[in-house]
């Protein structure tokens, strides 16, 4: 009876995001200059370090987000996809696979070394919102659950 209970507490606890630990820079309140040189908070959970989502603003019905993924894991991540309540669906994406409309091309996933960081930008790989139910506009901001397969999703505020 209590291994059934277990195994559906952890299947709910997988599924559910995860308001992961979010940390400032050493010595800054709230936002602070990284030992990157960038500025901004970083996300933390199980391993895996989400540093400054971003998305360009936009008044059309995709966009994309921007962001850096650290895993300290002694083993690969995969990064599959997110979800938010501001877009329809999320995809990753990159310039130069197969071009659509919207920019870039599918990829279903990206794996990420233990202990490596990957870049999310404009000029390769990206997570693509599509069907916006709004648009985009400087200082709202909007939360997004970054999904790794075998790994709670990761909830961060992009703005």
């Amino acid at each position: 009876m209590h291994a059934v209970t277990l195994a559906v507490l952890a299947a709910l606890t997988l599924a559910a995001p995860v308001r992961a630990q979010t940390v400032a820079a050493p010595g800054a309140p709230g936002h602070g200059t990284h030992a990157d040189g960038e500025t901004g908070e970083v996300t933390v959970s199980d391993g895996v370090e989400i540093h400054h989502p971003s998305a360009a603003e936009t008044d059309g019905r995709t966009a994309r987000v921007f962001l850096r993924v650290h895993n300290t894991r002694p083993t690969p991540v995969l990064l599959t996809g997110a979800t938010t309540a501001a877009a329809a669906s999320v995809g990753v994406r990159g310039v130069g696979f197969g071009e659509e409309a919207g920019g870039g091309g599918p990829l279903g996933e990206i794996e990420i070394a233990a202990g490596s960081t990957f870049r999310l930008d404009e000029d390769g790989v990206f997570l693509h919102l599509d069907d916006l139910t709004g648009p985009l506009v400087p200082g709202a901001a909007f939360e997004l659950a970054i999904t790794f397969e075998g790994l709670a999703p990761i909830a961060v505020k992009v703005g």
